[in-house]
């Protein structure tokens, strides 16, 4: 996630992009698995890197919630 974050902005400054930022916002949440859009639409947050925080947040609890359930399943196949 930090690295596409990175990556848009290098981009950005590259191509010498002056837009605003709820449009760059909007384009960043478009590339992002739905998961996540899904979870970060029902945020609240005003700068671009402040949404980077929370969905970088996101993913990781996401892939948390997917690991313990793998756990989970692995366990009530083994008992």
């Amino acid at each position: 996630m930090e690295n596409y974050h990175k990556k848009i902005n290098i981009v950005i400054i590259r191509a010498n992009i002056v837009n605003d930022i709820e449009a760059t916002m909007t384009r960043f949440l478009n590339e992002l698995n739905r998961e996540i859009i899904n979870v970060a639409e029902l945020q609240h947050y005003v700068e671009f890197k402040n949404m980077v925080h929370m969905v970088t947040k996101i993913e990781r609890l996401l892939e948390i919630n997917v690991n313990t359930r793998q756990e989970e399943n692995l366990s009530f196949f083994l008992a």
